[in-house]
Protein backbone atom coordinates (compact mmCIF):
# COMPACT_ATOMS: atom_id res chain seq x y z
CA UNK A 1 0.00 0.00 0.00
CA UNK A 2 1.26 3.46 -0.93
CA UNK A 3 0.69 6.71 -2.80
CA UNK A 4 1.86 7.07 -6.00
CA UNK A 5 2.05 9.93 -8.21
CA UNK A 6 1.35 10.03 -12.08
CA UNK A 7 1.55 12.96 -14.31
CA UNK A 8 -0.72 13.65 -17.38
CA UNK A 9 1.35 14.82 -20.95
CA UNK A 10 1.79 18.24 -19.34
CA UNK A 11 3.74 16.73 -16.43
CA UNK A 12 0.57 17.93 -14.06
CA UNK A 13 0.81 15.54 -11.16
CA UNK A 14 -2.23 13.07 -9.86
CA UNK A 15 -1.78 11.45 -6.88
CA UNK A 16 -3.80 7.94 -6.13
CA UNK A 17 -3.47 5.56 -2.87
CA UNK A 18 -2.66 2.15 -4.43
CA UNK A 19 -3.57 -1.34 -2.43
CA UNK A 20 -2.90 -4.84 -4.30
CA UNK A 21 -3.18 -2.73 -7.41
CA UNK A 22 -6.51 -0.78 -6.73
CA UNK A 23 -6.87 2.83 -7.16
CA UNK A 24 -8.34 4.98 -4.52
CA UNK A 25 -8.16 8.69 -3.36
CA UNK A 26 -5.52 9.92 -2.09
CA UNK A 27 -7.34 10.67 0.77
CA UNK A 28 -7.57 7.11 1.78
CA UNK A 29 -3.88 7.08 3.24
CA UNK A 30 -4.81 8.16 6.27
CA UNK A 31 -6.65 5.18 7.31
CA UNK A 32 -4.04 2.39 5.85
CA UNK A 33 -5.24 -0.21 7.71
CA UNK A 34 -8.78 0.35 7.16
CA UNK A 35 -9.88 -1.37 3.60
CA UNK A 36 -8.19 -5.06 5.67
CA UNK A 37 -10.35 -4.28 8.63
CA UNK A 38 -13.17 -3.89 6.72
CA UNK A 39 -13.40 -6.81 5.02
CA UNK A 40 -13.94 -8.95 8.66
CA UNK A 41 -16.50 -6.10 9.40
CA UNK A 42 -20.18 -7.41 10.32
CA UNK A 43 -23.02 -5.74 9.04
CA UNK A 44 -26.87 -6.14 9.37
CA UNK A 45 -29.28 -8.29 8.27
CA UNK A 46 -31.20 -5.20 7.14
CA UNK A 47 -28.13 -2.88 5.67
CA UNK A 48 -29.04 -1.65 2.52
CA UNK A 49 -25.79 -0.45 0.42
CA UNK A 50 -25.72 2.20 -2.38
CA UNK A 51 -22.85 2.07 -4.71
CA UNK A 52 -21.55 4.11 -7.30
CA UNK A 53 -18.37 4.90 -9.16
CA UNK A 54 -17.86 8.92 -8.43
CA UNK A 55 -20.18 11.52 -9.98
CA UNK A 56 -22.90 9.30 -11.27
CA UNK A 57 -25.72 10.89 -8.82
CA UNK A 58 -24.78 9.42 -5.99
CA UNK A 59 -25.64 11.87 -3.46
CA UNK A 60 -29.05 12.00 -5.12
CA UNK A 61 -29.87 7.84 -5.34
CA UNK A 62 -28.79 7.53 -1.56
CA UNK A 63 -31.40 10.24 -0.30
CA UNK A 64 -34.14 8.52 -2.51
CA UNK A 65 -33.17 5.41 -0.87
CA UNK A 66 -33.25 6.47 2.36
CA UNK A 67 -36.25 8.68 2.27
CA UNK A 68 -37.70 5.45 1.30
CA UNK A 69 -36.64 3.44 4.07
CA UNK A 70 -37.86 5.84 6.79
CA UNK A 71 -41.43 6.36 4.84
CA UNK A 72 -40.66 10.08 4.26
CA UNK A 73 -40.73 12.59 1.62
CA UNK A 74 -39.16 15.80 2.84
CA UNK A 75 -35.10 15.54 1.98
CA UNK A 76 -32.67 15.08 4.53
CA UNK A 77 -30.54 17.50 6.54
CA UNK A 78 -27.31 15.27 6.53
CA UNK A 79 -25.60 13.38 3.85
CA UNK A 80 -23.55 9.77 3.00
CA UNK A 81 -20.48 10.84 4.72
CA UNK A 82 -21.34 9.03 7.68
CA UNK A 83 -22.06 6.12 6.34
CA UNK A 84 -19.55 5.83 3.57
CA UNK A 85 -17.62 1.96 3.62
CA UNK A 86 -14.29 3.60 3.04
CA UNK A 87 -14.25 6.85 4.54
CA UNK A 88 -15.55 5.57 7.86
CA UNK A 89 -14.01 3.30 11.02
CA UNK A 90 -15.94 0.52 11.51
CA UNK A 91 -16.43 2.16 15.52
CA UNK A 92 -18.00 4.93 13.59
CA UNK A 93 -20.33 2.91 11.37
CA UNK A 94 -21.20 0.76 14.10
CA UNK A 95 -23.18 3.60 15.64
CA UNK A 96 -25.40 4.40 13.45
CA UNK A 97 -29.01 2.98 14.11
CA UNK A 98 -30.78 1.05 11.64
CA UNK A 99 -31.93 0.39 9.30
CA UNK A 100 -28.66 1.77 7.87
CA UNK A 101 -28.46 2.93 4.32
CA UNK A 102 -24.67 2.56 3.64
CA UNK A 103 -22.37 3.74 1.38
CA UNK A 104 -18.84 3.04 -1.20
CA UNK A 105 -17.70 3.64 -4.77
CA UNK A 106 -15.74 0.55 -4.21
CA UNK A 107 -15.78 -2.23 -6.11
CA UNK A 108 -17.19 -5.48 -4.50
CA UNK A 109 -13.53 -6.98 -4.01
CA UNK A 110 -13.11 -4.65 -0.86
CA UNK A 111 -16.97 -4.69 0.52
CA UNK A 112 -17.20 -6.49 4.25
CA UNK A 113 -17.56 -10.26 3.18
CA UNK A 114 -20.59 -10.35 5.38
CA UNK A 115 -22.71 -8.26 2.57
CA UNK A 116 -21.94 -11.16 0.45
CA UNK A 117 -23.02 -14.03 3.12
CA UNK A 118 -25.98 -11.66 4.34
CA UNK A 119 -26.67 -10.90 0.65
CA UNK A 120 -27.28 -7.33 1.54
CA UNK A 121 -29.39 -5.70 -1.21
CA UNK A 122 -27.60 -3.45 -2.85
CA UNK A 123 -28.34 -0.46 -5.33
CA UNK A 124 -26.19 0.46 -8.31
CA UNK A 125 -26.42 3.95 -9.87
CA UNK A 126 -24.70 4.14 -13.12
CA UNK A 127 -24.03 7.00 -15.57
CA UNK A 128 -22.96 8.26 -19.02
CA UNK A 129 -19.05 7.87 -18.61
CA UNK A 130 -19.25 10.59 -20.74
CA UNK A 131 -20.96 12.86 -18.19
CA UNK A 132 -19.18 11.43 -15.38
CA UNK A 133 -15.86 12.26 -16.98
CA UNK A 134 -17.09 16.22 -17.27
CA UNK A 135 -18.57 16.36 -13.74
CA UNK A 136 -15.70 13.99 -11.95
CA UNK A 137 -13.47 16.74 -14.25
CA UNK A 138 -15.26 19.91 -12.63
CA UNK A 139 -15.20 18.22 -9.35
CA UNK A 140 -11.17 17.48 -8.84
CA UNK A 141 -10.65 20.58 -9.65
CA UNK A 142 -12.75 22.40 -6.91
CA UNK A 143 -11.59 19.69 -4.23
CA UNK A 144 -8.78 20.67 -1.46
CA UNK A 145 -5.18 19.43 -2.02
CA UNK A 146 -5.89 17.00 0.76
CA UNK A 147 -8.46 15.44 -1.37
CA UNK A 148 -7.50 15.98 -4.82
CA UNK A 149 -4.33 17.04 -6.19
CA UNK A 150 -4.68 17.17 -9.74
CA UNK A 151 -4.58 20.87 -11.72
CA UNK A 152 -4.38 19.71 -15.37
CA UNK A 153 -6.55 20.42 -18.40
CA UNK A 154 -9.66 18.81 -19.47
CA UNK A 155 -7.84 16.86 -22.56
CA UNK A 156 -5.74 15.25 -20.61
CA UNK A 157 -7.89 14.59 -17.59
CA UNK A 158 -9.98 12.67 -20.14
CA UNK A 159 -6.87 10.89 -20.94
CA UNK A 160 -6.46 9.67 -17.03
CA UNK A 161 -9.99 9.09 -16.85
CA UNK A 162 -9.52 6.59 -19.83
CA UNK A 163 -6.90 4.33 -18.54
CA UNK A 164 -8.31 4.52 -15.37
CA UNK A 165 -5.51 6.65 -13.01
CA UNK A 166 -7.76 7.91 -10.73
CA UNK A 167 -9.20 7.20 -7.48
CA UNK A 168 -11.46 4.26 -7.42
CA UNK A 169 -9.77 3.29 -11.32
CA UNK A 170 -11.13 2.37 -14.06
CA UNK A 171 -15.13 2.65 -15.08
CA UNK A 172 -15.19 0.18 -17.21
CA UNK A 173 -13.96 -2.37 -15.00
CA UNK A 174 -16.18 -0.92 -12.16
CA UNK A 175 -19.48 -1.33 -13.99
CA UNK A 176 -18.28 -5.08 -14.74
CA UNK A 177 -17.46 -5.54 -11.42
CA UNK A 178 -20.98 -4.76 -10.19
CA UNK A 179 -22.68 -6.67 -13.05
CA UNK A 180 -20.36 -9.59 -12.30
CA UNK A 181 -21.77 -10.38 -9.01
CA UNK A 182 -24.99 -9.97 -9.78
CA UNK A 183 -24.58 -12.19 -12.23
CA UNK A 184 -22.50 -14.78 -11.45
CA UNK A 185 -22.58 -14.72 -7.48
CA UNK A 186 -26.72 -14.17 -7.51
CA UNK A 187 -26.38 -11.63 -5.46
CA UNK A 188 -29.24 -8.69 -5.09
CA UNK A 189 -28.60 -5.90 -6.89
CA UNK A 190 -30.41 -3.33 -8.46
CA UNK A 191 -29.28 -1.16 -11.16
CA UNK A 192 -30.55 2.51 -11.31
CA UNK A 193 -29.01 4.92 -14.54
CA UNK A 194 -28.85 8.24 -14.05
CA UNK A 195 -30.73 8.68 -16.98
CA UNK A 196 -33.75 6.88 -16.33
CA UNK A 197 -34.25 8.36 -13.09
CA UNK A 198 -34.46 11.81 -15.59
CA UNK A 199 -36.54 10.19 -17.69
CA UNK A 200 -39.10 8.79 -15.64
CA UNK A 201 -38.09 9.48 -11.77
CA UNK A 202 -41.28 8.06 -10.60
CA UNK A 203 -40.98 4.90 -12.14
CA UNK A 204 -37.75 4.43 -10.97
CA UNK A 205 -38.41 5.21 -6.99
CA UNK A 206 -41.24 2.87 -7.26
CA UNK A 207 -39.02 0.07 -8.67
CA UNK A 208 -36.62 0.72 -5.73
CA UNK A 209 -39.52 0.70 -3.18
CA UNK A 210 -40.73 -2.58 -4.80
CA UNK A 211 -36.99 -4.08 -4.99
CA UNK A 212 -36.70 -3.56 -0.54
CA UNK A 213 -40.01 -5.19 -0.10
CA UNK A 214 -41.70 -1.48 0.89
CA UNK A 215 -45.04 -0.69 0.57
CA UNK A 216 -44.72 3.58 -0.18
CA UNK A 217 -47.80 5.14 -1.46
CA UNK A 218 -47.70 6.47 -4.57
CA UNK A 219 -48.55 10.30 -2.75
CA UNK A 220 -45.58 9.38 -0.27
CA UNK A 221 -43.17 8.64 -4.11
CA UNK A 222 -44.61 11.57 -5.44
CA UNK A 223 -42.95 13.62 -2.55
CA UNK A 224 -39.76 12.27 -2.92
CA UNK A 225 -39.79 12.66 -6.66
CA UNK A 226 -40.86 16.26 -6.22
CA UNK A 227 -38.50 16.90 -3.23
CA UNK A 228 -35.59 15.28 -4.67
CA UNK A 229 -35.63 17.13 -8.18
CA UNK A 230 -32.05 19.09 -8.94
CA UNK A 231 -33.36 23.02 -7.95
CA UNK A 232 -35.07 21.88 -4.40
CA UNK A 233 -32.18 19.33 -3.68
CA UNK A 234 -29.63 21.80 -3.94
CA UNK A 235 -31.26 24.73 -2.37
CA UNK A 236 -32.20 22.53 0.78
CA UNK A 237 -28.61 20.65 0.96
CA UNK A 238 -27.08 23.28 1.06
CA UNK A 239 -29.47 24.97 3.83
CA UNK A 240 -29.04 22.25 6.33
CA UNK A 241 -25.99 20.67 5.24
CA UNK A 242 -23.75 22.78 3.35
CA UNK A 243 -21.36 23.48 5.85
CA UNK A 244 -19.98 19.39 5.21
CA UNK A 245 -20.28 19.73 1.32
CA UNK A 246 -17.80 22.78 1.34
CA UNK A 247 -15.53 20.99 3.70
CA UNK A 248 -13.82 19.40 0.98
CA UNK A 249 -13.53 22.29 -1.39
CA UNK A 250 -10.23 24.62 -1.71
CA UNK A 251 -12.30 27.83 -1.65
CA UNK A 252 -15.49 26.79 0.92
CA UNK A 253 -17.88 26.63 -2.59
CA UNK A 254 -20.32 23.77 -3.28
CA UNK A 255 -18.38 21.63 -5.43
CA UNK A 256 -20.98 18.83 -4.87
CA UNK A 257 -24.27 20.65 -7.39
CA UNK A 258 -23.07 22.02 -10.55
CA UNK A 259 -26.00 21.24 -13.21
CA UNK A 260 -27.44 17.93 -13.07
CA UNK A 261 -28.41 17.19 -15.93
CA UNK A 262 -28.36 14.81 -18.86
CA UNK A 263 -25.68 14.86 -21.95
CA UNK A 264 -23.48 17.72 -20.42
CA UNK A 265 -20.83 16.24 -21.93
CA UNK A 266 -21.74 17.09 -25.40
CA UNK A 267 -20.98 20.93 -24.08
CA UNK A 268 -17.38 19.72 -23.40
CA UNK A 269 -16.19 17.06 -25.79
CA UNK A 270 -14.66 17.63 -29.24
CA UNK A 271 -16.42 15.60 -32.30
CA UNK A 272 -12.81 14.08 -32.07
CA UNK A 273 -12.96 13.26 -28.54
CA UNK A 274 -16.22 11.92 -28.73
CA UNK A 275 -15.61 9.70 -31.01
CA UNK A 276 -12.51 8.59 -29.49
CA UNK A 277 -14.77 7.98 -26.21
CA UNK A 278 -17.07 5.93 -28.74
CA UNK A 279 -14.01 3.40 -29.17
CA UNK A 280 -13.28 3.30 -26.33
CA UNK A 281 -16.48 2.20 -24.66
CA UNK A 282 -16.84 -0.52 -27.94
CA UNK A 283 -13.62 -1.57 -27.01
CA UNK A 284 -14.15 -2.05 -23.27
CA UNK A 285 -17.77 -3.35 -22.99
CA UNK A 286 -17.07 -6.71 -22.91
CA UNK A 287 -19.94 -8.61 -22.70
CA UNK A 288 -21.48 -5.78 -20.29
CA UNK A 289 -25.15 -5.06 -21.04
CA UNK A 290 -24.69 -2.09 -18.44
CA UNK A 291 -22.24 -0.67 -20.60
CA UNK A 292 -23.69 -0.88 -24.05
CA UNK A 293 -25.96 0.62 -22.85
CA UNK A 294 -24.11 4.05 -23.59
CA UNK A 295 -23.11 3.16 -27.09
CA UNK A 296 -23.92 5.20 -29.94
CA UNK A 297 -27.71 4.39 -31.26
CA UNK A 298 -28.79 3.00 -27.70
CA UNK A 299 -31.29 5.00 -25.09
CA UNK A 300 -29.19 6.07 -22.89
CA UNK A 301 -26.85 8.25 -25.19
Amino acid sequence: MSIQEFKDCDDMKIRVWVDNGHYFPEVMAARPDHLKELQSWETRHDDVLVCTYPKSGTLWLWDIVSLLISNQSEVLDRVFDTSNLELNGTEKLDELQSPRVLQSHMTPHFLPKSIIQKKNKIIYGIRNPRDVAVSMYHFMLKLHDSWSSYKGSWDNFLKLFQTGTLGYGSWYEHVKGWEELQLNKEHPVLFVSYEDLHRDCFKEVKKISEFLDLSRTDDTIHGIVKNTQFDNFKAEKLKSVGHKLTAISKDGKDPYFRKGIVGDWKNTLSDEQSEEFEQTIVQKQGKSNLIRRYTKGHQLV
